[in-house]
This record gives C-alpha cells, sequence and structure tokens, in this order.
C-alpha cells in the first residue's frame, strides 16, 4: 500500500500460478489486473474439443492438496466450499509399444503386487525402496527448498547449522536422476517410466539431479495423495 491507495500490480497469465498469485496480492490490498491470451481461464485446467467431444487435458492428478487448501484459506475461504474432489484408487496406468502395461496405484502395497507381477519381485522391492528414498529426499528438502523464502544451500546451512552438510547428502544432489533411479529397477520399462518425472521440469533425467526424485513421493504429509476433479 501507498499511503492510502492499493499497489497496483499485474499478472500475466490466468494458470493455476497465475491465479494464486492474483488472489493472494488482492487478499493483502492490491490492485490487480490479471490478463490472459485464451478464451478461458485455468492454464492445464481445461478441456479441448477433439472431433466433437470434450478431452481434459490435464491436470491429471492432484497430490498436494493442502497447498491448496492453504491458498484457499489465505483469502477467507475453503477449498472443499467451491471445488469438489474425489481420491483416486489409481495413479496412472502405462502401456508400451510391446502390448505390456502397468498400472499404479495411490496404494503402495497395490503397486508393489503390480510391479512384481510386471517385471518381477526383485524390481517390486526396488520400488518399496525407492519409495522409502523418495520420501527422505522430500522430508530434507521441504523446508530448505520447498517452503524456504530463499530456497538454497546457503538457506540450509544457516537453518540446519553443522548438520547441514550431512542434510545435503540427504537429497542425492550429486548424482543424476537416472542414475539414481538404475540403482532401484533393472526392467527397461521401469527405468523409462521412472526417468520421464524429469520431463515434468522440462529436463532430462541425465541431466537433472537426482534430487528431483522427489516427484515420486505422494504421501509424505499424509494428505498428500493423488486426487481427481
Amino acid at each position: 500500500m501507498k499511503g492510502n491507495k492499493p499497489t497496483k500490480v499485474v499478472v500475466v497469465g490466468g494458470g493455476i500460478g497465475g491465479l494464486t498469485a492474483a488472489l493472494e496480492l488482492a487478499a493483502h490490498g492490491c490492485e490487480v489486473r490479471l490478463f490472459e491470451g485464451h478464451e478461458r481461464l485455468g492454464g492445464k485446467m481445461r478441456s479441448v474439443d477433439i472431433e466433437g467431444r470434450a478431452v481434459d487435458v490435464g491436470p491429471t492428478v492432484l497430490t498436494m492438496r493442502w497447498v491448496f487448501e492453504q491458498v484457499f484459506r489465505d483469502v477467507g475461504c475453503r477449498l472443499d466450499e467451491h471445488v469438489r474432489l474425489m481420491q483416486a484408487e489409481s495413479v496412472a496406468r502405462h502401456a508400451w509399444e510391446d502390448g505390456s502395461s502397468l498400472e499404479l496405484y495411490f496404494d503402495e502395497g497395490r503397486s508393489w503386487e503390480a510391479i512384481r507381477d510386471f517385471a518381477g519381485e526383485k524390481d517390486a522391492d526396488g520400488y518399496t525402496a525407492f519409495c522409502r528414498y523418495a520420501k527422505k529426499i522430500y522430508d530434507y528438502a521441504y523446508p530448505s527448498f520447498m517452503i524456504s523464502p530463499d530456497p538454497g544451500i546457503l538457506y540450509m546451512a544457516r537453518h540446519a547449522g553443522p548438520k547441514a552438510m550431512g542434510t545435503v547428502f540427504h537429497i542425492d544432489p550429486f548424482r543424476k536422476m537416472a542414475r539414481a533411479i538404475r540403482s532401484f529397477f533393472s526392467d527397461p520399462r521401469l527405468l523409462q517410466l521412472f526417468s520421464r518425472y524429469a520431463t515434468y521440469y522440462g529436463s532430462s533425467p541425465y541431466l537433472a539431479p537426482a534430487t528431483l526424485n522427489l516427484s515420486r513421493t505422494w504421501n509424505s504429509r499424509g494428505s498428500g495423495c493423488p486426487w481427481t476433479e
């Protein structure tokens, strides 16, 4: 605020990020104008017409419901008053050109059984170990990177003190994503499947740090399970 006049802010893009920024700024007293190039707001939360049929183009899953609940609380609302969510048992179904397919579930035990039937017990056990590994990265990265006002190693060092260097190794930043995944799986289809999550960040599993394997952590806070709209 400048005197009695609200600060004027322009937000470009009406996707989830732009809408959230506009809501938060408006809740803090700013005068916000939002510009969107498409006919409708929502970004990936939209549908396209394919041969006369409306097809949703995303998002496919909502894994951090608590983030959206906090955004709505910040502006004096409740998420469940505006959006109806249903818990999804199946996370995704993956298919390959050889005709094989694999469906993964929110329930880790069901995913273990599916991977065992798909690629064998060794890789199923590797999946269990991978889940523990990904959760560990998430738990260490969450306070220092994900919700930090100044994310990075320096923030971690200032706030973790002498334990900072040990924390750095826990988030596995010195290996590449693909190399870390190879330590859990041997089936080439599973290597392909779990490596593809680097593309969520616009990166390559051969270039991205293994820290980004935390994207496979669906239930780190007890309420982070996949939901569909």
